[in-house]
């Protein structure tokens, strides 16, 4: 059941925070969500060994040329490199669905002055955390992007969020002179307790993590999480700034028992209703999510369903049937029903997303979106359509499986529709056809000998399976 409940759960997040958008454009300011950080006070002269201050005047940079700073060493030959030149080594801890992490690449790091100033003093790297996952683990990411700055194997300073081009210049100058320390971040903190700006506390919250002030942090967050209800950052409330502060709680006792309070509070919210407050359902969902209160949950849906296992309450059931696929509980989700029409409103609310993230007008933002419009898609409505299979519903699962491959007409979705199925019931004849139809359009060969031999091999245990579809499947293309 691993792989299905993996594929199922890559769709969660972006899903998710698409409900509690109030539109797809607030899903668009999400991914250009992290504010630049104040650049650091003035400070005494810089350190023996530190690079002089670019002096160029930052409002005055010049506009980007497209390079891109960064060696194409891998991590520890550029911090060799780094050691051996005699320079800072600077790294740039990424990931390929980082919005804020694209923005920079688009707009701070192909700045001529950033490039100079980094060929001038650092050997640079980015790190994609997902692919060097151990690396990431040893530098503590919890967040990106996050840039570190080091000089021999001692971290300097390290900053979590996106900047502008001018930003990041002044807070290398400021990193590398050794005037970005802790001083002017808790300064900073202190001077916004009585701010109601939560970009800037958010911001500053991460900082604090990062230099591990937990206390302080836990004040901000405590603050941050009522006062950023119904704004425009609901969807960084509920999805990145939840999961920092889980990372919080994992650390620190305080923090542990002040959050343990808040979701009190949100579950006795939802507790007696069968139709909550779609607001109060979703801060629900999310806290059961970010803090592992699948129980809670579940213990929810099973006061509240009707004898059939439906829902009156379709939002409850949209993130219920995401929870009970990533606990591989098939059967459950094809019993909150509705699934063709889920099918539908998933088809229609993506399409609506990804046009509007990409009027951006960008043309890699705009290749990016559509794969990853076209996988969202793909993950939800297998999942459907196995869940359909689990109680019954042949028919149902064969029109959403209908209406999948009209809609992505390709290799990767007839594997996918098979690979899914047979993880949630096993072996089924329709298996059989979306694999020698992906065949057919050049679909991954090892990916579709591997579970062509697992039907085989569920064939031969059980002689009785009907694997063979009615006709074999007319030539594609």
């Amino acid at each position: 059941m691993i792989i299905a409940q993996q594929i199922l759960i890559r769709a969660t997040a972006w899903w998710r925070l698409f409900l509690e958008s109030s539109c797809a454009g607030g899903l668009l300011a999400l991914a250009l969500a992290a504010p630049a950080h104040a650049a650091a006070s003035p400070a005494p002269a810089p350190q023996d060994g530190a690079p002089a201050s670019s002096g160029i005047p930052h409002e005055t940079l010049a506009p980007v040329v497209g390079e891109l700073p960064f060696s194409k060493l891998p991590y520890a030959e550029a911090r060799d490199a780094a050691a051996a030149q005699d320079k800072l080594f600077l790294v740039d801890a990424t990931a390929t669905w980082c919005g804020p992490c694209k923005q920079m690449e688009a707009e701070a790091w192909p700045v001529a002055e950033v490039g100079a100033w980094v060929a001038a003093h650092a050997v640079a790297v980015q790190l994609d955390v997902d692919a060097e996952k151990d690396i990431a683990r040893e530098l503590e990411i919890s967040a990106m992007p996050t840039i570190i700055l080091f000089r021999g194997d001692t971290e300097l300073f390290r900053h979590t969020g996106s900047m502008d081009a001018a930003a990041l210049l002044t807070w290398l100058d400021d990193a590398a002179a050794g005037r970005a320390g802790k001083g002017p971040v808790l300064a900073e903190a202190l001077a916004l307790m009585q701010s109601n700006d939560y970009k800037a506390r958010y911001a500053i919250a991460k900082e604090l993590q990062q230099l591990h002030e937990d206390e302080l942090a836990l004040q901000h967050y405590l603050w941050l999480w009522p006062n950023t209800r119904g704004t425009s950052f609901s969807a960084v409330r509920s999805s990145f700034m939840l999961g920092d502060m889980k990372r919080l709680a994992d650390g620190n006792e305080a923090a542990r028992e002040a959050f343990a309070e808040v979701f009190e509070e949100i579950r006795e919210k939802v507790a007696e209703d069968a139709s909550p407050d779609r607001m109060d359902w979703l801060e629900f969902d999310r806290w059961c999510s970010h803090f592992e209160h699948g129980d809670a949950l579940r213990a929810w849906y099973d006061d509240h369903h009707e004898p059939d296992g439906s829902l009156r309450c379709d939002w409850a059931a949209d993130t219920l049937f995401e929870h009970f696929v990533g606990a591989g509980d098939w059967a459950s989700a094809g019993r909150l029903g509705k699934l063709e029409a889920r099918a539908s409103k998933t088809i229609g609310e993506k399409a609506a997303m990804k046009e509007a993230m990409v009027r951006t007008g960008n043309a890699g933002i705009q290749a990016e979106m559509k794969s990853w419009y076209e996988q969202q898609v793909r993950d939800k409505l297998s999942g459907l359509c196995a869940a359909a299979f689990a109680v019954g519903g042949d028919d149902e699962g064969r029109a959403i499986a209908t209406m999948l491959l009209a809609e992505l007409d390709d290799a990767p979705t007839r594997l996918q529709l098979a690979t899914v199925s047979f993880e949630a019931v096993g072996a089924r004849p329709e298996q059989v056809t979306w694999l020698d139809e992906a065949a057919q359009l050049d679909g991954d060969a090892e990916a579709i000998d591997v579970l062509r031999a697992r039907l085989q091999a569920a064939a031969a245990e059980a002689p009785a399976l009907p694997l063979q579809p009615a006709a074999p499947p007319e030539p594609l293309r």
